[in-house]
């Protein structure tokens, strides 16, 4: 990165997490010239991987396997039926 006031190349100086963000892996970085004294600091995304999260295995929510009984079928289908006949016969 080249410096805006001179044209020097700038080095990185603070890499600071952003707390602002809800999202992971946004940090801001501060930039020094190495000739003048400007300094920058940019908002940056780095990416991370999600599958080592830092929450606890406990409080991950695990998808669970519904099945329904040929009752509830059966019903569900009758009353679709319904639902369908009527405005036929209107």
């Amino acid at each position: 990165m080249r410096c805006i006031a001179c044209g020097a190349v700038m080095q990185l100086e603070l890499v600071v997490p952003a707390t602002v963000m809800r999202a992971r892996g946004y940090e801001y970085r501060s930039f020094k010239c190495s000739c003048c004294p400007w300094t920058e600091r940019r908002l940056a995304f780095t990416p991370q991987d999600t599958s080592s999260s830092d929450e606890p295995a406990s409080a991950r929510i695990e998808p669970k396997l519904v099945t329904a009984s040929s009752k509830d079928v059966s019903a569900s289908l009758r009353n679709w039926a319904r639902a369908m006949g009527k405005p036929r016969s209107r």
